[in-house]
């Protein structure tokens, strides 16, 4: 999975993202619109390649 590059979780009443996402190497694009998520693990910022993250209606 280490060489997924887009993550696709729009409008899946997520609460919180597990703290495996910051092995996502990577990722470019993260989409997390129409959750319920009030914060984000703190591994986010270990997606060096991340350019792209959307995080609308949560």
């Amino acid at each position: 999975m280490s060489q997924l590059r887009a993550l696709y979780l729009n409008n899946n009443q997520l609460t919180s993202l597990p703290t495996e996402i910051g092995q996502l190497s990577e990722l470019q694009t993260l989409y997390l619109n129409q959750n319920q998520l009030t914060s984000l693990a703190a591994e986010i910022g270990q997606l060096s390649q991340l350019l792209q993250l959307e995080l609308n209606q949560n």
